[in-house]
């Protein structure tokens, strides 16, 4: 091999430290992406976690919903019903009171 002249060489050893510095320089960058990929993907997996928890608390929530309009409409049956029981006791009562009222008058009136 030829030899080269000493401003080749000097060249030449530029070149190769200034490889070396870009060199460095994207392996830094490189672990920086990765490190900013990382956590990108760290924060989705975190996100999914608290969307099915979401999901699974409103799930929850709907199920509950569900079961109350349904003991809703079975009190209210039972308050319609319970309603009709005491209007007519009510009526009984009323009724009663009027004929017991009828029997004094009848015994005030033989008196």
């Amino acid at each position: 091999m030829a030899q080269l002249p000493c401003g080749a060489r000097i060249g030449l050893l530029v070149a190769a430290i200034v490889f070396v510095v870009v060199q460095m320089r994207l392996f830094a960058a490189e672990q920086r992406y990765a490190l900013r990929a990382t956590s990108a993907v760290e924060s989705e997996e975190d996100c999914q976690k608290e969307l099915r928890k979401l999901g699974d608390k409103l799930l929850s929530q709907q199920t509950t919903l569900v079961y109350l309009e349904g003991e809703k409409g079975r009190l209210e049956k039972e308050n319609g019903k319970l309603a009709t029981v005491l209007e007519d006791l009510q009526s009984n009562a009323q009724v009663q009171k009027l004929s017991g009222n009828l029997k004094q008058r009848q015994r005030q009136s033989t008196f």
